[in-house]
């Protein structure tokens, strides 16, 4: 990924042979992902002529995903999220669904924050989620019930008056 004052960009090889289907199959992808957490995705998705070295090898299909910085950290905890370490193994009842540690780490604050609102029912401009599933007394919630808040927290965050109250 790089990176300037304006925008951060990421470079992509798609597998598609049409550029213009591999360009609309990933804006497809950012599309799903905002209808299913809310998150406004500000991505600019252009194929780029790139033309092969080797003799005899068809061209690759190049794109240019340019975001803006908040859209830059999004997807680079989406890719954190992909890249878990080796041996974590599923957690909760299920795996693909996270406790309060997880969840804190997600969120980018302590684990202790986290039980904390949700004692108080904080924070006050965007309350926690409830859990998803209390589990032998632990609490796990869906990564899509934690994105959609976040998401949203993000949004209030950004506002002149925003933050976490």
């Amino acid at each position: 990924m790089t990176q300037t004052p304006a925008e951060c960009s990421v470079w992509a090889v798609a597998d598609h042979p049409d550029p213009t289907v591999a360009a609309e199959e990933l804006r497809a992808a950012f599309r799903q992902y905002s209808a299913a957490t809310g998150w406004p995705w500000k991505v600019s998705i252009r194929p780029v002529v790139h033309r092969s070295t080797r003799p005899g090898e068809r061209d690759p299909v190049v794109l240019n995903v340019a975001l803006n910085r908040d859209d830059a950290r999004a997807l680079a905890d989406l890719v954190m999220d992909a890249a878990e370490p080796e041996g974590h193994g599923p957690r909760g009842p299920i795996g693909a669904w996270i406790g309060t540690a997880d969840v804190a780490r997600r969120v980018h604050r302590e684990a202790s924050t986290i039980r904390g609102w949700l004692a108080r029912n904080g924070p006050k401009a965007n309350p926690f989620p409830a859990p998803d599933m209390v589990y032998r007394g632990r609490s796990y919630w869906q990564k899509k019930t934690i994105d959609r808040w976040w998401a949203r927290q993000r949004r209030i965050d950004r506002q002149p008056q925003g933050g976490l109250r």
